[in-house]
């Protein structure tokens, strides 16, 4: 699953189904400055992302595993 967006807060909210579809523990944020600063992600926490060393507009594309069904068991033969 994932969910992207661009914006210039301190903190990217979940949305509302994450907290019962996704395993929080899996989760990874890619951001990009579209001003060139050390943007970065402080912490990730159960419906919050923090993110630090922004001043201006910032993308992002937040991903993470669903919970809800089994994860794939993929045999590679070699």
């Amino acid at each position: 699953m994932y969910f992207r967006g661009k914006t210039t807060a301190k903190y990217i909210i979940f949305p509302v189904e994450w907290e019962w579809l996704v395993d929080l523990t899996t989760v990874t944020v890619s951001i990009t400055s579209s001003c060139g600063e050390n943007i970065f992600v402080n912490e990730i926490l159960n419906s919050v992302i923090s993110i630090g060393g922004n001043t201006c507009e910032y993308s992002y594309v937040v991903y993470g595993e669903r919970k809800d069904i089994d994860k794939m068991d993929i045999d590679i033969e070699n």
